[in-house]
């Protein structure tokens, strides 16, 4: 029996958070009145007392902040310190940097809080007493939390970035631990109803790393904290995967098998995972990559190729493709060459890196792969995860058209005032 093949290796403390979103209750700076959240602070304060704050993200510890003008407005007027504008019959107030006391207060509870993250990143530089199980394998950890990062990156492809671009790293991981014993994938969020689905979801989307766009994620990496005039928004810390992605909805996780024990000693990631092409012995490390190389260099647009091929017929088409280029035979024509070389210079002479019929690969025993180590095949959609996806989106439910209006009048309002002020 032919195979499977394999193909041979190519080479052998805590910090406060950046967001100033919480739930913790907050005391007016005007008035006694208490609110749940700083947030709903800020909107009692520009409802009530006609005051906005300018760039409350960019306040590095927003408490303190309105602690410290909490303590000074009850010593001077409102008018004293804040610049007014008249609309519409009312006098609203814009506290900013404009001011140079609150430019001041600003850069001084950014630096305290930049202090506080080099502290804490050259502790845990320092400490060579760090011991941990790893979270997949449970091989034990030591000494530094460098080479547990390393680790994670090396045997089991997971990516959260250089050590020395890391800060509250046991945090981090805590997090990523959670997010796993949650069955929610680190990179698009969604929640699967088993390990061995999600393991295989983010082994074969390549979503073995934390989602670029979740802030969460920001407190975690020291280039957050250097910067103290630019949204986090806008500065990128952490790298963004070549292929993008858009956060889905959760999809229902069941209780019983997050009850289970969980068993992660299999995932891990082989010395070489390369994608090879389907027409040369081309490598690529990136599914992009592979997909570029087949456009530029034999001119075959391969997803669009199989679009009309559902998951099944485009594993037997690649299967197919395997055997015959390691036959030394054409997938095209079945011409048979004595080498390899003869054979890609004859693909490419003849512009036969094309589809071949159907009738050559649609068979029964190209269900089984060339190589059983072949990382193309992973990379196949089988369309599952768009099907749900969907089916989420039509069913999801739609805030009303009053709340809808409600919100965007109030945040539309705040901007035109600052925007006023600001001028």
């Amino acid at each position: 029996m032919f195979g499977p093949l394999s193909f041979s290796d190519a080479s052998k403390e805590d910090s406060p958070p950046l967001s100033n979103e919480d739930t913790e209750s907050a005391l007016c700076i005007l008035c006694p009145e208490q609110c749940p959240s700083q947030n709903e602070l800020l909107t009692h304060i520009f409802v009530s007392h006609k005051m906005v704050i300018a760039d409350v993200p960019l306040i590095a510890d927003l408490k303190l902040y309105l602690d410290y003008w909490r303590v000074k407005l009850q010593q001077v007027g409102v008018s004293d310190v804040c610049t007014g504008i008249q609309m519409n019959g009312e006098l609203y107030h814009l506290l900013s940097d404009v001011l140079p006391e609150d430019r001041m207060l600003r850069q001084g509870l950014h630096i305290k809080r930049m202090e506080r993250a080099l502290g804490q990143q050259e502790t845990e530089r320092l400490d060579s007493s760090y011991s941990v199980q790893c979270m997949f394998c449970r091989h034990e950890m030591s000494p530094t939390r460098s080479v547990y990062i390393q680790h994670l990156a090396e045997h089991h492809n997971v990516q959260l970035g250089p050590v020395e671009t890391l800060v509250y790293i046991d945090k981090l991981l805590d997090l990523v631990q959670r997010q796993i014993d949650n069955l929610k994938c680190l990179f698009c969020e969604r929640t699967y109803k088993s390990r061995d689905v999600l393991k295989e979801h983010m082994r074969k989307k390549g979503h073995k790393r934390l989602n670029p766009h979740n802030e969460m994620y920001d407190q975690f990496y020291i280039d957050s904290y250097r910067e103290m005039d630019r949204s986090w928004k806008n500065n990128k810390r952490r790298p963004v995967p070549s292929s993008s992605s858009t956060e889905p909805p959760s999809a229902g996780s069941e209780d019983e098998s997050a009850a289970e024990d969980s068993d992660w000693s299999d995932w891990t990631e082989p010395d070489s995972c390369d994608l090879v092409c389907l027409f040369c012995d081309v490598r690529a490390s990136a599914w992009k990559r592979i997909l570029d190389h087949l456009q530029a260099e034999h001119g075959f647009d391969f997803l669009t190729a199989v679009k009309h091929l559902d998951f099944y017929r485009q594993v037997k088409l690649v299967n197919y493709l395997r055997r015959e280029i390691y036959w030394n035979s054409c997938p095209v024509c079945k011409t048979k060459f004595q080498t390899k070389l003869a054979l890609y210079a004859h693909i490419k002479q003849e512009n036969h890196a094309v589809l071949p019929e159907e009738t050559y690969w649609n068979c029964p025993e190209y269900f089984f792969p060339t190589y059983e180590n072949d990382a193309f095949l992973c990379q196949l959609d089988d369309g599952e995860e768009d099907i749900v996806e969907e089916i989420l989106e039509e069913t999801k439910s739609k805030p009303s058209q009053e709340d809808k209006s409600s919100s965007t009048s109030q945040t539309k309002t705040v901007k035109t005032v600052e925007n006023q002020l600001m001028r």
